[in-house]
């Protein structure tokens, strides 16, 4: 995916790039607000929105639940350090500062938890709109997150994380926890919702 997103930034030619996922589906006002959140703070860098996850049968939604996040810019940086604090089918960004980062990295399942882990280091400005503006399509809630495979990826996620400098030393803990947390099964996955 990271090498996929920066060939669709090189092709894009405006400054505000905004990030679709196929299969997910786009509030008819999520553009409008999004430029506005960019409009009344010239000092934006991105932006995202809380989402709707559902699950769907063949004509009906099976179940809905919100993801929430973090608004502001000090909320999201301080749940950086152990959580993605950005719903990535919601973001909107400035092409010059992502490119600035050196976009994203090849991090299979983290290119976008590792670039808001750079952009925190670097000082960007992150906003989030409370509203969902996404319906994100799920399996399930966990099922895509779990067994060795994944745990693997995370590992050297936070492995290349640590070394970068993008999280302190109090994240290994969290680190830790999330990184175990894949090999519990989904049903049993109690502690991933606390």
């Amino acid at each position: 995916l990271g090498p996929a997103l920066n060939l669709g930034l090189t092709i894009c030619k405006y400054d505000l790039i905004c990030r679709f996922d196929t299969d997910d589906i786009s509030f008819s006002n999520r553009i409008e607000v999004s430029k506005k959140a960019f409009s009344e703070n010239p000092k934006l860098d991105i932006f995202g929105s809380s989402i709707i996850e559902f699950i769907e049968s063949k004509k009906h939604f099976v179940r809905c639940t919100i993801k929430n996040v973090p608004l502001n810019d000090f909320a999201i940086k301080s749940a950086l350090s152990y959580r993605n604090s950005l719903n990535h089918p919601s973001i909107v960004f400035k092409k010059k500062s992502i490119e600035k980062l050196g976009n994203y990295e090849n991090l299979k399942y983290f290119e976008d938890y590792h670039l808001w882990l750079k952009a925190k280091k670097n000082n960007l400005n992150f906003a989030n709109h409370s509203t969902p503006l996404v319906l994100m399509r799920r399996i399930s809630n966990s099922e895509r997150r779990q067994g060795i495979e994944y745990a693997r990826y995370e590992n050297k996620f936070f492995r290349v994380a640590k070394k970068q400098k993008l999280i302190n030393a109090s994240s290994n803990i969290f680190f830790l926890l999330r990184i175990l947390s894949r090999l519990i099964p989904s049903k049993c996955q109690f502690i991933y919702y606390f």
